[in-house]
């Protein structure tokens, strides 16, 4: 989760939710309000609609009004391998920049770099 305490950074539930989000777009899937309502165990469609919100105002996602599986997370800028130490974390002053590890192959960690606007 963004460390800085600024507009930009994320509750636990919200990064949870981007994360998934992230996950579903990247196998070219817009997940549905209904959906991730299952995953999180979120039971009515307002609980899941504020987290919603709350991540397109702080520019993580952008929907599509009245649209359904419109949600698509913001500024996914790509995905490679490089080398780094174990244990090693980047994130931006800003909180705009976020760099997750997404595996470990061969002693190589896998990194998902992406971007508020």
């Amino acid at each position: 989760m963004i460390k800085q305490m600024d507009q930009k950074q994320l509750t636990p539930r919200q990064d949870a939710i981007y994360r998934y989000i992230v996950e579903q777009n990247s196998q070219g899937i817009m997940p549905s309000i209904h959906e991730i309502g299952d995953q999180f165990a979120i039971r009515s469609y307002n609980g899941v609609l504020a987290h919603l919100i709350a991540l397109e105002a702080k520019g993580w996602i952008t929907r599509e009004p009245n649209k359904a599986r419109s949600i698509r997370a913001v500024g996914v800028v790509e995905e490679k391998f490089i080398e780094v130490e174990a244990g090693k974390t980047w994130i931006s002053k800003s909180g705009s920049m976020r760099v997750e590890c997404t595996a470990v192959v061969n002693g190589r960690v896998k990194l998902l770099v992406s971007r508020s606007m």
